[in-house]
């Protein structure tokens, strides 16, 4: 079994995607199946071992950057363009097929999936669409015909929540839609790390739709309080939030230390007494996400207040492995960690549920999974 993972992404990244685009890749591997990964321009496996925190590389796990136009604030490209991605992407895939090899192509982008589309068709190659949104609804309208056309050209789509699963099956009804298939983690060894509880912790992106701005403001009604934040690739978001922070008069009592590799996450998770999840109240968080740092809290086995949504209530609800509170609103987020912080019980009983669900949400686990969906693929 063959799979050819492509992504328009330079690696490593700090972005959450390449997360679990790396970890479902390095997992498949260790359970047998050869998995090529088609990144954007040269990458140095070493590099990318130590960011993502991976074990030794198994020998049928290959990351192969194909040359591509990207502009970044440290490049002297003057513009962006896919063309020359999307034409070795193509002559990689000829390539391996030429070599009697039969892949299945996993897909997970709209463009890429576009432009592959007539070689899958023309070599009826077995393929996997991985949605984590419907792209018309949040991006273009006029998108709908094409995600149409895919979602039915591809042999199965897999979907990234329950409620995306069930919305998709409404909209593409000729489609072969599920099953739906949550994010994951690698579980935390907090045995080689200084435990402690000295913060409320947040880790992530800082944009406005992760909600960092609701826990920000719910500092002002915690003032014996200190707040750790981890994450934020964008000077603009970071000093965005420290602006507020300021004006709520609260700057004090946060710490920012900005975006570091996921591998080093876990050092600053270690340190913190309750897990922040703030996602606010908007169609992609209610929806669509599956937040890798639900699933990475959990495994810290400490005490979780979340933002009350569908797609994490799913999630965390039945188990009671985490607190929920109103999206978007400082005080219910304030009042709930103020809630476990008066009841040792209670946090005691949120942290033992939170790492016994947690092993139900590992890359192992979903890679195992993908694997299943991979065997009724190539048998039908």
């Amino acid at each position: 079994m063959k799979i050819l993972y492509p992504i328009y992404l330079q690696l490593p990244s700090p972005l959450a995607r390449s997360v679990q685009i790396v970890n479902t890749c390095y997992h498949l591997a260790l359970q047998g199946v050869a998995v090529d990964l088609l990144c954007a321009n040269r990458c140095d496996i070493k590099e990318i071992q130590e960011f993502y925190g991976l074990g030794d590389i198994p020998a049928n796990f290959k990351i192969i950057g194909l040359p591509a136009l990207i502009k970044t604030p440290t490049s002297k490209l003057r513009f962006s363009s896919r063309l020359p991605w999307d034409f070795f992407l193509k002559r990689y895939i000829k390539k391996i097929i030429n070599n009697s090899e039969s892949p299945i192509i996993y897909l997970r982008e709209l463009k890429t999936a576009k432009a592959v589309l007539p070689i899958l068709k023309q070599y009826q190659l077995k393929s996997v669409y991985e949605a984590h949104h419907i792209e018309y609804r949040v991006s273009d309208a006029n998108l709908l015909s094409l995600e149409t056309k895919l979602y039915n050209e591809v042999s199965k789509v897999i979907c990234i929540t329950k409620q995306l699963l069930t919305e998709m099956r409404t909209i593409f009804v000729d489609a072969n839609i599920g099953p739906a298939l949550p994010n994951g983690c690698n579980p935390v060894d907090l045995s080689a790390l200084s435990v402690s509880r000295e913060y409320l912790f947040y880790a992530g992106q800082l944009y406005r739709w992760k909600g960092v701005d609701t826990i920000i403001k719910m500092m002002k009604f915690l003032p014996e309080q200190k707040l750790l934040i981890v994450g934020g690739s964008s000077q603009e978001d970071v000093q965005r939030c420290k602006k507020l922070a300021s004006a709520e008069n609260v700057l004090s009592q946060i710490d920012f230390i900005g975006q570091v590799p996921p591998s080093q996450v876990a050092f600053y998770g270690a340190k913190a007494k309750i897990m922040l999840l703030p996602n606010g109240d908007e169609l992609y968080n209610s929806s669509y996400t599956s937040p890798i740092k639900l699933f990475e809290y959990l495994s810290y086995a400490k005490p979780i207040v979340a933002s009350d949504l569908p797609t994490i209530s799913d999630i965390t609800a039945s188990t009671k492995s985490a607190l929920l509170a109103k999206p978007d609103n400082p005080q219910s987020f304030a009042d709930a960690v103020q809630h476990i912080l008066n009841s040792p019980d209670l946090s005691n009983k949120l942290s033992k549920n939170a790492l016994a669900l947690s092993k139900a949400y590992t890359w192992e686990h979903r890679a195992t999974e993908l694997k299943k969906c991979f065997k009724h693929i190539l048998s039908n």
